[in-house]
C-alpha cells in the first residue's frame, strides 16, 4: 500500500497507524510525502503477531506528536529517508525488537529525547 500526501493532524491516538498485531503474512507499505502532527503517536508501526510488517517513510514529517515515529514487535521494520522527525516528546522510538533503519538523510532534531535508529542504510 501505499499512502502518499497524507495530512493528519490531532489525532488522539496515532495519526498514521500500521498495526498487525495478529497476522501471519507480510505487509509492505510506503508512506510518501505526508504528515503527521499533534497526536499521541505520529507514524506507529505494530507487529505483535509472527508475521512481517516493513514500512518506507520517505519526504515526509512527524512533528508535535508525543512519540514521532514508534516501531513495536520484531517482525516490525520502518526504512526512513528525507524526513523530519522534531518537536515530539520522543522521536524515534523502535521497542520489542523493532527496527528503524535510516538513509541517514533525516532531520531528527528538537525532541525531547531524539532517540536514534537502530541501523543505517548505505546509499547505493
Amino acid at each position: 500500500m501505499v499512502l502518499d500526501r497524507v495530512r493528519v493532524e490531532n489525532v488522539s491516538a496515532s495519526g498514521i497507524l500500521f498495526d498487525s498485531e495478529t497476522t501471519i503474512g507480510t505487509i509492505n507499505g510506503t508512506v510518501r510525502d505526508s504528515l503527521s502532527a499533534g497526536s499521541n503517536r505520529g507514524i506507529s508501526v505494530s507487529e505483535g503477531g509472527s508475521g512481517i510488517t516493513r514500512i518506507v517513510v520517505e519526504r515526509s514529517a512527524a512533528v508535535n506528536n508525543t512519540f514521532g515515529l514508534l516501531v513495536f514487535g520484531t517482525g516490525a521494520t520502518v526504512r526512513i529517508g528525507d524526513s523530519n522527525v522534531s518537536g515530539n516528546g520522543t522521536g524515534l522510538s523502535a521497542v520489542s525488537g523493532g527496527a528503524i533503519a535510516s538513509y541517514q538523510t533525516n532531520k531528527i532534531d528538537g525532541n525531547g529525547t531524539d532517540g536514534s535508529p537502530t541501523s543505517t542504510i548505505t546509499m547505493k
